[in-house]
């Protein structure tokens, strides 16, 4: 290898780190996923403001739990056994996986179990038979799965993206020009995949969206200077919402922008429901954290300040929560605070389990609650 080709590696090699860099702190604001770890704890009183009732509780034994959560149950990964639990918390079926670096997730149809470290992933139907799986010889950086099961997956460097059907073809394979990916998308008819990139040229980066079909043609795309866009979502067959660290758009299929909201501070953490209702916590110009929400046609609802830091942010079809260390705030879909639970131990996870239902994650310890 002459000189100049040394020298070229080693500036790549110091790009990507930069990138791995600046993208891992936003992408933890983010909270993608979620690990569990500690020591027993006993059963936890809670300080209500209004009236939820725990339905059941589930002990683990390992010091790390992975969860999946769904309107049709639970998924739990937990000392290399992944079970899944019906809306009762029976356990329906057990299988053993040895993983590096677990990672669990659902959808309508299927439950899906990666080791991201070796780049492994099975994917399961909720009977817990395995549909296909797949081994790639990279780490797994980005697995998303849309309404008629299309998976994509991306490493954790570079630029290289594959979508495999429902039944695990491959069906495309994407190397965008320039860039890491951050994030990607597929459109529910399978026609779109949206793919976030970030850029740095002289020192100074820049985020693009770009769209392409199936046969991995560009079919729009946009560039956003000094802009990190960390997550992207398609609402129905083509519309894209993305976040930003500083607001949040929509845009169509061609790349036009239909609506664009910012934000007076730092996006840190947001989810987004099936409708395309926004729900996030920012980080205000004096300081401050504020959860607020952007419904399906990009209108700000109510803005309630958080005063403790928030650690996730999650969304049903009917409420948001923010959970911080301590406490967890609902909100129903106009942005106003319905009830705060509270508890004497710490938080260390959660999400929504169906409309009305709610997951409190503890030290080895996972808690179920009705809220209504």
């Amino acid at each position: 290898m002459n000189a100049e080709k040394r020298k070229a590696k080693r500036k790549k090699k110091r790009r990507i780190r930069w990138m791995r860099l600046l993208v891992s702190v936003v992408i933890a604001a983010a909270g993608s996923w979620y690990f569990f770890s500690g020591g027993k704890i006993p059963d936890v009183p809670f300080l209500k403001s209004f009236e939820p009732v725990r339905l059941y509780a589930i002990d683990t034994v390992g010091n790390s739990a992975e969860t999946a959560i769904r309107d049709k149950g639970l998924a739990v990964y937990d000392a290399g056994v992944l079970t899944f639990y019906d809306l009762d918390g029976v356990s329906v079926w057990e299988k053993t996986f040895e993983a590096e670096n677990p990672r669990v997730f659902a959808d309508e149809n299927h439950i899906v179990f990666a080791d991201a470290e070796k780049g492994k992933l099975w994917r399961m139907d909720y009977g817990g038979e395995t549909v296909n799986s797949l081994e790639k010889d990279f780490p797994l950086g980005g697995i998303y799965q849309n309404r008629a099961s299309y998976l994509l997956y991306f490493g954790q460097e570079g630029n290289q993206l594959d979508v495999i059907d429902n039944k695990g073809k491959t069906i495309t394979e994407i190397t965008v020009p320039k860039g890491y990916i951050l994030d990607a998308a597929i459109s529910d008819n399978s026609s779109i995949v949206a793919v976030s990139t970030l850029s740095i040229e002289n020192e100074k980066y820049y985020s693009s969206i770009l769209f392409y079909n199936l046969d991995g043609t560009v079919m729009a795309g946009n560039r956003y200077d000094g802009e990190i866009i960390f997550r992207a979502f398609f609402t129905g067959m083509d519309e894209l919402k993305a976040l930003a660290n500083d607001g949040v758009f929509s845009m169509s299929r061609d790349g036009d922008v239909e609506w664009e909201k910012k934000i007076e501070g730092n996006l840190s953490r947001a989810d987004i429901n099936d409708s395309g209702y926004i729900a996030m916590v920012f980080e205000k110009e004096d300081g401050k954290q504020a959860y607020l929400g952007i419904d399906e046609n990009g209108e700000f609802t109510d803005e309630t300040e958080i005063e403790e830091e928030a650690s996730i942010v999650s969304l049903s079809g009917r409420h948001g929560a923010v959970f911080t260390n301590k406490a967890v705030r609902i909100f129903d879909m106009k942005g106003r605070l319905e009830g705060v639970i509270e508890s004497d131990f710490e938080i260390e996870g959660g999400g929504w389990l169906g409309d009305d239902r709610i997951m409190l994650v503890y030290e080895n310890r996972m808690e179920i609650m009705d809220i209504y």
